[in-house]
């Protein structure tokens, strides 16, 4: 019995469906036919883009009238115009800077050049003192053998007169 009713009342749903649906339709036809029938002034996407147009018009005019984008224009210009010298200040800082390096680098090499011709100076020296005493010692060493060879024939004076007659 409870399968009978719930048969029974299942096309009562379709129909109330169907009816619910049929009047939404209808009723969203009426709504586009009276969207149709409205004048174009009285749509709000058409008023959105005249209301920008008429607030837009008027703010160009009002800018160009008041010389508003060549003050601009100037001050652009004025820019450009102080980052150029500041472009020029900076390159001759550059410029100043290498001048200010070549003569430091010619300062060092000239110190260089100094400090060698120095070493170069004293090694000299220093080789005429070693030569100077090398002969000096030359000398001290010939005199010493004199010396000792004079003592030694006063301490031995036959040795001498032997010498002399083996040499003979």
């Amino acid at each position: 019995m409870g399968e009978e009713s719930e048969n029974t009342s299942n096309p009562e749903q379709k129909k109330d469906f169907q009816n619910v649906k049929q009047s939404f339709e209808l009723r969203k036809i009426k709504a586009e036919v009276i969207e149709l029938e409205k004048k174009w002034w009285q749509k709000p996407s058409y008023l959105g883009t005249i209301i920008t147009g008429l607030i837009g018009i008027p703010t160009i005019i009002i800018t160009i009238s008041t010389g508003l984008l060549s003050s601009q224009l100037k001050t652009i210009e004025l820019k450009e115009q102080l980052l150029q010298i500041k472009t020029e200040s900076f390159y001759k800082t550059i410029d100043s800077i290498k001048i200010k390096n070549a003569r430091s680098l010619d300062s060092i090499n000239s110190i260089y050049k100094i400090s060698e011709e120095q070493k170069n100076l004293e090694i000299r020296r220093l080789n005429a003192t070693k030569d100077s005493l090398r002969e000096l010692n030359k000398s001290l060493k010939s005199d010493l053998f004199e010396v000792f060879v004079k003592e030694f024939s006063e301490s031995f004076p036959n040795s001498k007169s032997k010498s002399s007659s083996d040499n003979k």
